[in-house]
């Protein structure tokens, strides 16, 4: 540090001032200001006051306009029907359309139904006995396809054979059935409507085909359908 034998009395620029340590022991220093500078577009009493009296901006103190009276968490009193707070649906219209009733055509006033899965579907059942080797027609040919929801096979017979379910000609479902001595055995398959397990072509038969002449009993449910 070097040497400033001037030591003006008073403030002055630090090259004109001698460097001052204060003690570890001092205790505080008092230090006080009459004015602190504010950021540039600080809020001040004058600029709060010329927003207070800005048309379209309210004081706290101000009532609410009417209309508009709600502020915080609001609630609805259902108790009394037909009160002013009451919430009621407009059933007499449809997306503002005014509700269709009656029977007619579709329309935007119209309500969506959404049916069971199965609606629509008229389930038939067919049961009986085959006992001759090679085809034999167990459901003529429908409109549409034959689609088979359901279906049981059984026999007695101690002998293997060979069950085919054939659309005309077609290969659809086999099943190799053999029972031992005084037991009946069998197979089933089943599915909810509108599922099946396998169809005919349209307008085509069911046959089910035996590999030899074997006594089969059967149970087919199924829907005719496109």
């Amino acid at each position: 540090m070097s040497y400033n034998p001037n030591n003006p009395n008073g403030q002055n620029t630090m090259a004109n001032s001698a460097p001052v340590t204060i003690a570890s022991d001092q205790t505080a220093v008092p230090v006080s200001a009459t004015t602190l500078p504010l950021p540039t577009g600080a809020a001040t009493e004058t600029t709060l006051a010329s927003i207070k009296d800005t048309a379209g901006i309210k004081k706290i103190t101000d009532a609410l306009p009417a209309g508009t009276n709600l502020l915080g968490k609001v609630g609805i009193d259902q108790t009394t029907p037909g009160t002013t707070n009451l919430v009621a649906a407009n059933i007499t219209q449809l997306a503002g359309t005014a509700t269709a009733v009656g029977v007619g055509a579709s329309s935007a006033g119209t309500a969506r139904v959404v049916q069971a899965n199965d609606a629509g579907k008229t389930i038939q059942s067919k049961a009986g006995t085959v006992a001759i080797s090679g085809d034999n027609t167990i459901i003529n040919a429908g409109t549409n396809k034959l689609k088979i929801k359901a279906f049981s096979l059984t026999t007695t017979s101690t002998a293997a054979v060979t069950c085919i379910f054939k659309s005309g000609a077609t290969v659809l479902w086999q099943v190799v059935l053999q029972a031992p001595t005084g037991v009946s055995v069998g197979a089933n398959l089943v599915v909810p409507a509108p599922d099946y397990i396998f169809s005919t072509a349209s307008a085509t038969l069911l046959n089910l085909n035996l590999s030899s002449g074997q006594t089969i009993h059967y149970s087919v449910s199924y829907y005719d359908e496109a």
